[in-house]
């Protein structure tokens, strides 16, 4: 999709990779796609993502809040909406 719609994709999530083999497969690929202005990043969960995309200017604050928020709920650990 990258490369068939260049521009239109600055960043990719890849959360769960199975193995540490997969993982630097991941890696490799993400290193390829640096060349056509996207940032493929690993990460542990959504809020781990929002984060990201909110330092890289793709989103605002408001939505790393809900991210957070929605997370917060479906982990049942209200403590971590405060």
């Amino acid at each position: 999709m990258v490369r068939l719609r260049p521009g239109r994709v600055r960043a990719i999530y890849v959360r769960h990779v199975s193995t540490p083999a997969r993982a630097d497969e991941v890696t490799e690929i993400g290193r390829s796609l640096r060349g056509d202005g996207v940032e493929m990043v690993l990460v542990e969960d959504s809020v781990q993502a929002a984060e990201h995309a909110l330092a890289a200017g793709l989103v605002r604050a408001e939505a790393v809040a809900s991210v957070r928020h929605a997370v917060a709920l479906e982990r049942g650990a209200p403590e971590l909406l405060g």
